[in-house]
């Protein structure tokens, strides 16, 4: 898989934010937890309950490894907002280059959801058969969600990295209303929202190496 770089955040230079808009949906967060853990109380465990932890620790539930349901009714189920979301001043566009943990993908792509968002994946050749098959029902289940059609060998010295990312940019400059776009891989962790980070911190440009003709 590609070499690990850290998200990165490029401005789109034709966006206009809307005024007078709402920024914050209307929903508080939502967190699915896991039937094996939803007995547990992480407050008291994170407040330092070492009576309560111990507990636990003693009753240590164990996860399986269940399949998901990947029927379209089940994946707008987990991932979409139960409630309509307000209009924000703009969207952001997320390009992932992606090769396991469908459920990892799944649940990001949870996290960030929001209709004026757009999310484009390119699947790394070397995924197995049963990741190509959920990641086209995903994309095809959920709106502004979609895979490019091209893929690349992305290996750990970063090489087709710029190949993968540039198709997703192709596709993404054509969907309306978003204002950064973010560069990730499967395994990058963005710790708070990609629109307040943009909003409070302004813009990271970045650059890639001479691209190659046969993009």
């Amino acid at each position: 898989m590609g070499k690990q770089i850290k998200p990165a955040i490029t401005k789109r230079q034709t966006a206009a934010p809307q005024s007078g808009k709402t920024l914050m949906a209307t929903q508080q967060p939502r967190f699915t937890r896991r039937e094996e853990t939803a007995h547990v109380d992480c407050g008291r465990v994170l407040r330092g309950d070492i009576a309560y932890t111990s507990a636990v620790a003693a009753k240590r539930p164990v996860l399986s490894s269940k399949p998901p349901d990947m029927s379209c009714e089940a994946i707008k189920k987990r991932v979409l907002p139960p409630i309509p979301m307000k209009e924000m001043k703009f969207g952001v566009a997320y390009a992932r280059i992606v090769y396991r943990d469908y459920v990892l993908i799944e649940e990001e792509l949870r996290s960030s959801y929001h209709p004026q968002n757009f999310f484009c994946y390119s699947i790394d050749k070397k995924a197995d058969q049963d990741f190509h098959t959920k990641m086209k029902q995903l994309s095809s289940c959920i709106p502004n969600t979609f895979l490019t059609t091209e893929e690349y060998d992305v290996d750990s010295a970063g090489h087709y990295m710029d190949h993968a990312f540039y198709k997703c940019m192709f596709y993404l400059v054509k969907k309306p209303g978003w204002g950064y776009m973010l560069l990730l891989q499967v395994s990058s962790k963005f710790s708070s929202s990609a629109y307040w980070r943009a909003l409070a911190f302004g813009l990271r440009f970045i650059t890639f190496p001479k691209i190659s003709a046969d993009i």
